[in-house]
């Protein structure tokens, strides 16, 4: 049998809001440390726990990963993932400020399937099979 853990914190007790994704995603890729910064506050134009918060539901949501490319990241170094880029990136993105409903659907599909991160929503989606 696995033994599974799940994470119920690390958003610091913050829903996700709007804009907050688009703003993790786009400051991942203009500073891959974006997160580490003392300049974050400024840059997320939010507080100091909001910006871990920030930076959980990036992860949370599959939207941003660690950049591998960078050597003893230790999860300082992120990046967003192939689908944020195609999502809210360049000039062809699909949604850049997320105003599809489909895209939010995407979304919540790519929180609660995010079986590396074992979130009470992945528990409560694709586990719990009581009416």
């Amino acid at each position: 049998m696995l033994d599974l853990k799940y994470k119920f914190s690390g958003h610091q007790t913050f829903a996700f809001r709007y804009g907050w994704l688009e703003k993790g995603v786009r400051g991942v890729a203009e500073h891959s440390d974006l997160f580490s910064r003392e300049d974050a506050l400024v840059k997320l134009g939010v507080g100091k726990n909001m910006v871990s918060s920030i930076k959980h539901w990036c992860l949370a949501t599959q939207l941003a990963e660690p950049a591998l490319t960078v050597s003893r990241n230790g999860g300082k170094h992120l990046r967003p993932t192939d689908l944020a880029q195609q999502l809210l990136l360049g000039g062809d993105a699909w949604d850049p400020f997320l105003e599809d409903d489909a895209s939010l659907w995407l979304i919540h599909w790519l929180l609660v399937s995010n079986a590396s991160l074992r979130t009470i929503w992945q528990l409560l989606f694709s586990e719990f099979h009581r009416p």
